[in-house]
């Protein structure tokens, strides 16, 4: 599997094939079915999880990304997380005025 551009470029990795495990774990929380895509790329050190809506539309509910900082004894291993909190189904490409900016304040990304 090729790791991300953004993930390779980022830690100054050459872009290339790497050997990877994915799963897809399937799980019921509250009245929603989810799926978890898990992959481990064992020779980066490096575990994607992504956890989506099982119907439609799949969005996307949560991810995170492990990988160690460094190497040798004092790398340390950074996780990043990131969890959906709001929602605004709109039709978006219409949205690009002054006007629309409150739809920011709804989606949790202005306060």
């Amino acid at each position: 599997m090729i790791p991300g551009s953004f993930f390779t470029t980022l830690l100054m990795i050459d872009l290339g094939v790497e050997k990877a495990v994915a799963e897809l774990t399937n799980t019921q929380e509250r009245n929603l079915s989810v799926s978890q895509y898990t992959v481990t790329y064992p020779s980066l050190e490096r575990t994607l999880s992504i956890r989506f809506n099982r119907n439609f539309p799949h969005d996307i509910l949560s991810w995170s990304e492990a990988y160690p900082s460094g190497s040798g004894e004092d790398a340390k291993v950074l996780t990043t997380k990131a969890r959906r909190t709001h929602a605004v189904m709109v039709d978006y490409w219409n949205k690009n005025s002054v006007k629309d900016l409150k739809l920011g304040k709804e989606l949790g990304l202005i306060k």
